[in-house]
């Protein structure tokens, strides 16, 4: 944002109020000079009442009885003053209600303590806003106003510009002793109150960087602020308010810089960011002194330095590129050796640059001793700067060539370890593990594994290694020998010459099995036990139980009559006692 200490709104109802055009401005109020609050700093600044500093002016507009102020300014040489672009000149598109052009032939710089405590006003003459000025961003927010007649030295006596011959750049603003500068002006003292401006404070501060005017040929406007997201435009220099910083009304103000025990007005202030409690930007003076030494008559003439001479030309103790006139010229700018960009103009880009050459990350590569020897985190022919080295050549790893020079081809290359192609296929574990769309024995690679061997299904070995011989083997399913016999249809099924019972096949088949003509069983489930069985009846044991059946018969038929004879006479007689008593009975009757 740009710092003012009211808005030209406020202007505008000032002004409509005086000139009696409007009844009332609602929230707007104009303080008398005795109400001017005091409590606080320019932001935790002191209040600054310095005769050294009575050419810290207010830029206020003189509207009836009442000056509001506008900006800070400096007066820099009796008839000349210094402020910001900004608090005299409107931005292109800018909103009526913002506008400050029009309130110029009501401007005046004032000398003294407070906006309404005016010791000595002054009317202007010219208004010379920097004619590049025309972003919304510090770039070029300087300005120059020339005074009607000149101030008395009685009044206030000049801060002169800081030239660059005296001026400082980034580097010395990241030493241990830290650069400080002081801020002054007429702003808000408390962001939040907007009736709290009006009064000159100041703050000491720390520089924090400097960004110096750029290289116009990279086309960039502003820099990184210690290398955060953060930016400042080129020609300005920034600082965090601690404890103090610049406010709205601080705009144009000086930002006053001690050399030699002389003050000089090193910056104007231009911006700030947040609620006045981020960071402040500045307009560095050194970088626009061509300009301000044209419009200003008086100055002292500034030598400036060769900066390619080896001679300190000013004066300053600085040579060259050491000064700070010269050190945003690009022959002064240091090479970033990494960054592939020719950052100082030279037309040598990083390593090649001979600032460079002392940089670690610039040093060559030993590509063969396994070790990061410039530090760039990379080894041997992981290095770019290995690249062109036969050995650190890539492997084609599908073209049967030694491509870099090792000994090992395609595969068999380390480089090619991690080639998907190159990856072993596991040949037993149903996956396609190098993706080639082949699965376990199918994959070439596979060929020579016992796994993706063939079963010979008749030679009594395990020839694939999976536990199983001949036909138990899967692979033999299929081999004729390797079908089951059928036992009983009379062919021989297997092609081994046997058929039925008599190949081993159908030792466990029921009807195969032998006949044991002694147990009672049988055996063979032919429904013939023991000696019944054709097979049993010339066994030993058959013949001899054959043989004592025969011998039983004959006894027992030799000896049959005898008994039989005796046993009928035996029974003829006692059927007839039984009938005698019945036949003596018939007699008698």
């Amino acid at each position: 944002m740009n710092f003012r200490a009211t808005s030209a709104w406020f202007l505008l109802c000032s002004f409509l109020w005086t000139m009696t055009f409007l009844l009332a401005c609602e929230n707007v109020q104009i303080l008398p000079p005795d109400a001017v609050q005091h409590s606080e700093a320019i932001i935790n600044g002191q209040l600054d009442t310095k005769p050294a500093h009575n050419a810290v002016m207010t830029l206020y507009a003189e509207i009836g009885s009442w000056n509001t102020g506008l900006c800070t300014a400096t007066l820099i040489t009796p008839q000349y003053v210094l402020t910001a672009a900004h608090c005299i000149k409107d931005l292109p598109g800018v909103d009526e209600d913002r506008r400050v052009e029009p309130y110029r032939p009501y401007m005046r710089l004032g000398v003294g303590n407070s906006v309404n405590q005016v010791r000595a006003s002054y009317q202007i003459e010219e208004f010379y806003p920097h004619p590049e000025y025309g972003h919304a961003d510090p770039t070029n927010d300087i300005a120059i106003i020339k005074l009607s007649k000149a101030v008395p030295s009685s009044v206030a006596v000049p801060i002169p510009p800081l030239p660059p011959s005296k001026s400082f750049a980034h580097d010395d603003t990241q030493q241990t002793t830290k650069l400080k500068v002081e801020v002054v002006g007429f702003g808000l003292t408390n962001y939040h109150d907007s009736n709290s401006s009006g009064v000159k404070y100041a703050v000491s501060v720390n520089v924090a960087g400097v960004c110096g005017l750029p290289d116009v040929t990279k086309n960039e406007r502003s820099c990184s602020i210690n290398g955060s997201y953060q930016s400042a435009s080129w020609g300005t220099f920034y600082y965090y308010p601690t404890p103090g910083g610049a406010c709205s009304g601080d705009s144009g103000g000086p930002v006053i810089h001690v050399k030699d025990g002389m003050e000089y007005v090193a910056g104007v202030t231009s911006a700030g960011y947040g609620e006045c409690n981020s960071y402040n930007i500045v307009v560095r003076v050194a970088d626009y002194y061509d300009y301000i030494e044209s419009l200003v008559e008086g100055l002292p003439v500034d030598e400036k330095e060769i900066c390619d001479n080896k001679i300190d030309d000013n004066g300053d103790g600085r040579i060259d590129c050491k000064d700070p006139y010269c050190a945003w010229l690009p022959m002064c700018i240091a090479e970033n050796c990494t960054n592939g960009i020719d950052d100082n103009g030279d037309g040598l880009v990083d390593c090649d640059d001979p600032k460079c050459v002392d940089k670690k990350i610039c040093q060559a590569e030993d590509c063969y001793n396994g070790i990061d020897d410039n530090g760039d985190g990379l080894v041997d022919c992981d290095d770019p700067k290995c690249a062109d080295l036969l050995r650190c050549r890539p492997e084609d790893c599908t073209n049967g060539i030694d491509d870099n020079g090792d000994g090992l081809v395609d595969c068999d290359d380390p480089k090619c370890a991690r080639i998907i192609f190159c990856i072993k296929e596991h040949c037993s574990n149903g996956k396609d593990d190098n993706r080639n769309g082949l699965v376990d024995c199918d994959d070439p690679q596979c060929a020579d594994d016992i796994a993706c061997q063939p079963e010979i299904c008749d030679n009594a070995l395990d020839d694939n290694g999976d536990g199983y011989v001949d036909c138990d083997d899967p692979q033999c399913l299929d081999a004729p020998h390797c079908a089951p016999e059928i036992c009983d249809n009379s062919v021989d099924d297997n092609f081994d010459a046997l058929v039925d019972c008599d190949d081993p096949d159908c030792a466990a088949y029921p009807a195969c099995k032998a006949e044991i003509c002694d147990n009672e069983k049988d055996d063979n489930a032919d429904g013939l036990v023991d000696c019944e069985e054709p097979s049993c009846k010339e066994t030993q044991h058959c013949q001899k139980l054959k043989d004592a059946q025969a011998c039983s018969y004959h006894s027992a038929k030799k000896g049959q009559r005898p008994g039989s004879a005796f046993l009928l006479i035996f029974a003829l007689f006692l059927l007839v006692l039984r009938a005698r008593p019945r036949l003596c009975a018939i007699r008698r009757s």
